[in-house]
């Protein structure tokens, strides 16, 4: 997200908005989970831990990245791509993840990138 704000992408601050949005009520769902099994605290201290690493990493991505060379952002961004789509893979498509292991988040990446190219 950093590599996206720094570099000016065309719409970096309606995704940042669209990904706190959409992440609102699965995190209302794993809080309430969590709080169930471990207390609201340690669920509190948890969640607020993750969105300092979070912020810290989306703030240095804005000030670390930008001196670098265009091939750079790109592979970080790629690699970002990958781990959302592995994500998506294994939380949206859990039956497919239990029957075929986590090569199913691979083949969803190839696949991706497989229509990409095409």
């Amino acid at each position: 997200m950093g590599s996206l704000l720094a570099g000016g992408a065309q719409g970096a601050l309606a995704l940042l908005f669209g990904l706190a949005v959409t992440n609102g009520s699965q995190s209302m769902m794993s809080g309430t989970n969590m709080s169930e099994t471990h207390g609201d605290r340690r669920t509190m201290a948890g969640w607020a831990v993750t969105a300092v690493v979070v912020s810290g990493a989306v703030i240095a991505g804005y000030h670390l990245l930008p001196p670098l060379p265009d091939y750079w952002i790109g592979a970080i961004r790629s690699f970002a791509a990958g781990a959302i789509l592995a994500s998506l893979a294994g939380e949206i498509n859990p039956d497919a993840y239990e029957e075929a292991g986590p090569y199913i988040t691979l083949a969803t990446a190839v696949g991706f990138l497989v229509t990409f190219l095409l």
